[in-house]
C-alpha cells in the first residue's frame, strides 16, 4: 500500500517542484489574463505559459525506473523493506510497469551473501537495496522513493473521499472484525489499507501483492478521471499538500518537472504487472541464518523481470 502514492506522485510531479515553497504554486510572473486562480488556497496557476515555454517541455521521452520501498520500521525496531517495487513508466506506450518482489526471496546481497532480500533494507538502507536489486537482475534504476505508510492512508482519504470499490472476503471481515458482509465495499484508509496488508489466508504473502497490485490499478483509474474532469489542479495541489509527509526521494525538482510534464502530455492508459518470483519457479526453503525463504531459480526470473520492463532497463543499456 505504501507503494502505490509513487504512482500518484507522477502524475502530479509538475507540480511538485514547486512544493519547495509551501503553500505558493507560481509557474512565472503574473501576467494579465494567462493565470488562472485557485480561490480557496488563493493561488495563481499560470497554465498557458508553462505550457508554451519550449525550455519547460521534456525534450526526451526515455522510461524511467523507479524502486518504491515501504519500510515497516516500529520504533526502536531495526527497519525492514516491508514492500518493495519497481514502476516503470515509459511516455512513448502511455504505459506504467509494476513488479512486486516478494520480501523473502533469497538472493545475494552484496557484502553480506544469501539472505532475505528484505535484511538489505535493514543492513544497508535503500542504497544497499538499490545495488541488490540491480546486481542479481542486471537493470538499471534511475531512482528510489521510500514511503510513509501513515501519512499515504490519509492521503487516499483527501484524495479519493468517495474510496475503492474491492471485494471484501469472509476470512478477511473475520479477521479485521468488520461489520459488513462478503463481496464489493467502498473501503476508505485504515480498511483499504488492512485490505493490501491482509495474508491470514491459504494465498499469505502472495494475496497480498496481488491486492497491491489490484489497488495501484484502481487508484490510478480514479485519478486519471479526475485530471480528465478538469480537476487536475485541484488534484495536484492535493497531492503536494499531504505529499510533503509521504514520500522522501532522491528525484531532483528539475527531474520531477520533466516527469510530470510527460505524464501530462503522455497520460497512463495501460498499467501492466509482474510478481517475482513468477509462478512455478520457486519453493520454500529453511536455512538457519534467514529462517523460511523463497528460493527462486535466478536465470530464469532475472529473464523474465529483463523481458517484461524491456531491453532498454538493461545495466547495460545507454
Amino acid at each position: 500500500m505504501r507503494k502505490v502514492y509513487l504512482i500518484l506522485i507522477l502524475i502530479g510531479l509538475a507540480s511538485l517542484y514547486t512544493a519547495w515553497k509551501p503553500g505558493l504554486i507560481n509557474f512565472g510572473e503574473k501576467e494579465a489574463g494567462a493565470d488562472k486562480l485557485d480561490e480557496q488556497k488563493n493561488t495563481f496557476v499560470k497554465i498557458p505559459t508553462i505550457l508554451e515555454d519550449s525550455t519547460i517541455l521534456p525534450q526526451k521521452k526515455e522510461p524511467i525506473t523507479i524502486l518504491i520501498l515501504g519500510s515497516d520500521q516500529r520504533n526502536e525496531e531495526a527497519a525492514r523493506s516491508d514492500s518493495i517495487m519497481l514502476t516503470r513508466y515509459d511516455p512513448e506506450r502511455n504505459q506504467m510497469k509494476v513488479v512486486s518482489i516478494m520480501r523473502d526471496s533469497y538472493m545475494n546481497i552484496p557484502g553480506y551473501g544469501y539472505s532475505k532480500i528484505n535484511h538489505a533494507y535493514s543492513w544497508g538502507g535503500k542504497d544497499l537495496m538499490k545495488e541488490t536489486i540491480e546486481k542479481n537482475f542486471g537493470i538499471k534504476i534511475n531512482h528510489v522513493a521510500l514511503i510513509n505508510f501513515e501519512g499515504f492512508t490519509k492521503l487516499i482519504d483527501e484524495l479519493i473521499p468517495e474510496g475503492i470499490k474491492v471485494n471484501v472476503s469472509p476470512e478477511m471481515i473475520k479477521y479485521f472484525h468488520w461489520n459488513m458482509n462478503p463481496g464489493e465495499h467502498n473501503l476508505h484508509s485504515q480498511e483499504l489499507l488492512q485490505y493490501v496488508r491482509f495474508r491470514h489466508d491459504g494465498n499469505n504473502d502472495f494475496g497480498r501483492v496481488d491486492r497491491q497490485q489490484e489497488v495501484i490499478s484502481k487508484i490510478k483509474d480514479k485519478v486519471m478521471e479526475k485530471m480528465q474532469k478538469g480537476k487536475g489542479v485541484s488534484t495536484m495541489l492535493s497531492m503536494i499538500r499531504s505529499g510533503k509527509e509521504v514520500v522522501e526521494t532522491d528525484i531532483s525538482f528539475p527531474n520531477m518537472i520533466e516527469y510530470g510534464m510527460n505524464i501530462m502530455l503522455h497520460p497512463i492508459q495501460d498499467v501492466q504487472s509482474l510478481r517475482i518470483p513468477v509462478n512455478k519457479s520457486f519453493n520454500d526453503k529453511m536455512t538457519d541464518h534467514a529462517g523460511l525463504v523463497l528460493q527462486y531459480d535466478e536465470k530464469l526470473n532475472k529473464a523474465a523481470l529483463q523481458q517484461f520492463l524491456g531491453t532498454d532497463s538493461l545495466a547495460d543499456a545507454k
